[in-house]
């Protein structure tokens, strides 16, 4: 049993989980202007670059033989991927104060994510763990916009109110809504990418990296309120 937990947890589980709980949101508060500055545009902008060497390439062994919808990676793990880069990448540039640039780098992105599905068997090869790395900017930056969701819809509800509210009528519905945006974001910035780096993992591995995740996100919440 703890050898399958310890293939389940990953090095991009512990850093997604150490930038939830404490990195991102003592940055968040110590660092002047973090959220709308120039910085984090920039940050969110080398995320999406990151993420193109990922969907770009492709792992040894991989692509060889077969047609590309075959040998690529899944499109339920590539198309999330996409979504989330453009969706980081727009709002970078919003942030940089070019928000008119972000419908021409979604189509850049669109273009690679073509580009890699059609002419996978012929992408450059990089390891593994090379590609991991490359997708684990990703992962993390994308993990702060979860805590944006979650300070929105949330409000000020902290870890025990979060529980309480699974009983109560009204709070749940948002707990619900919340929980679905949730998925959704978890899959465009941590599952897809991490699927399309390295391909490895069984539902009940992700599943136990969800739950990880999402005890990060509320103790961050609890330790860090906004």
């Amino acid at each position: 049993m703890l050898r399958s937990l310890s293939r389940s947890i990953q090095f991009e589980d512990i850093v997604l989980f150490l930038w939830l709980v404490a990195l991102e949101p003592l940055a968040a508060q110590r660092v002047t202007a973090w959220e709308g500055g120039g910085a984090w545009g920039w940050l969110l902008l080398a995320a999406v670059l990151s993420g193109l060497v990922v969907m770009l390439t492709r792992s040894p062994g991989e692509g060889e033989g077969g047609w590309a919808f075959v040998t690529a990676p899944p499109l339920y793990a590539r198309l999330p991927m996409m979504a989330g880069m453009g969706l980081l990448a727009a709002m970078g540039f919003e942030r940089l104060g070019r928000a008119a640039w972000g419908d021409s780098a979604f189509a850049g992105i669109l273009g690679a994510f073509g580009l890699s599905f059609i002419a996978y068997a012929h992408l450059p090869v990089l390891p593994a763990l090379a590609r991991r790395l490359f997708a684990t900017p990703l992962v993390v930056i994308g993990g702060a916009q979860f805590r944006d969701i979650a300070a929105q819809m949330m409000g000020d509800l902290d870890l025990q109110t979060f529980m309480e509210g699974l009983r109560t009528p009204g709070v749940s519905f948002i707990v619900t809504l919340l929980t679905v945006a949730l998925l959704v974001q978890y899959a465009m910035f941590v599952f897809g990418p991490r699927q399309v780096a390295d391909g490895h993992g069984t539902w009940p591995q992700w599943l136990l990296r969800f739950l990880l995740y999402l005890t990060g996100l509320l103790s961050g919440r609890a330790l860090w309120p906004l």
